[in-house]
């Protein structure tokens, strides 16, 4: 699943959610909602952060369309890599 992950500064039209969104982070749990990790959180596009209660929680499922997909290097491989590690030792 990760390897089909968006990274960050990804701009995409998520179900439900009348502007774009740019993808800000990923695996994010909302609070009061523990049992749930989300693939993503993102902002609003273009607006951007504006607070915390305006952020996006969404999964990739719920991804319509891309618009523009962010940096991929190295280093985005080697956090993707490290993160999937992580969710290995957490299931």
């Amino acid at each position: 699943m990760l390897e089909k992950m968006m990274p960050i500064g990804s701009v995409v039209r998520v179900d439900g959610i009348g502007s774009r969104v740019l993808i800000c982070g990923h695996q994010q749990m909302k609070k009061g909602d523990e049992g749930h990790i989300y693939d993503y959180i993102g902002v609003s596009f273009p607006s951007g952060y504006t607070g915390s209660d305006e952020m996006i929680l969404f999964d990739h499922s719920s991804i319509l369309l891309i618009y523009f997909i962010g940096l991929r290097n190295q280093e985005q491989i080697e956090y993707m890599n490290a993160m999937a590690e992580a969710l290995k030792a957490i299931n």
